[in-house]
């Protein structure tokens, strides 16, 4: 398993992380912001399995969400996440969701198609 080090803030701690991503932008479905600002990201067949799968196999680990780059969420997994949706408690750049749920929206037309 390839990794690359990554600095998780406020406290500087590093830890390595897969350099393949389990789920990523792709498997963008559905992007919802709740009142304080948090988001709730909804995956595809593919992202749900995968999420489930991550989720299961390594709790108690750390969960890392990276938008180009930036770590934005990095909880402890304490249980499976069965349902394809991953829930980021705290307000995300008004541009970053724009751009996310653009994603989401790209990606539901290209699945139309298919």
């Amino acid at each position: 398993m390839e990794a690359t080090k990554i600095t998780i803030q406020p406290n500087n701690e590093q830890i390595l992380v897969r350099t393949l991503p389990e789920v990523t932008e792709g498997n963008l479905v559905d992007v919802q912001q709740d009142l304080s600002g948090g988001l709730r990201l909804q995956f595809d067949h593919v992202g749900q399995v995968n999420l489930g799968a991550v989720t299961a196999q390594n709790q108690g680990r750390i969960l890392v969400v990276l938008i180009d780059g930036f770590v934005i969420y990095a909880p402890t997994i304490d249980e499976q996440i069965t349902n394809g949706e991953l829930d980021i408690p705290h307000p995300i750049n008004p541009q970053v969701v724009q751009l996310l749920k653009e994603v989401a929206a790209k990606n539901v037309k290209k699945a139309a198609k298919s």
